[in-house]
């Protein structure tokens, strides 16, 4: 594939934040599910807040 404008560049790094956005929230949703005591687990809720802090994940996001 030939990039022949900015744009074309533009559209490839939104594809590209859009599905690293995507499997942030798929890990996000791991972490939770995964951790049986995620209430109380301070690693994981470690974890979830560092993807949180790049991404701004919503509560909607993740259901």
């Amino acid at each position: 594939m030939k990039l022949k404008t900015l744009k074309d560049l533009n559209c490839i790094s939104d594809l590209g934040k859009w599905m690293l956005r995507k499997e942030a929230i798929k890990q996000v949703k791991q972490i939770i599910e995964e951790c049986s005591m995620y209430v109380d687990c301070e690693i994981c809720k470690q974890k979830v807040s560092w993807i949180n802090y790049f991404f701004n994940i919503t509560e909607e996001e993740l259901k």
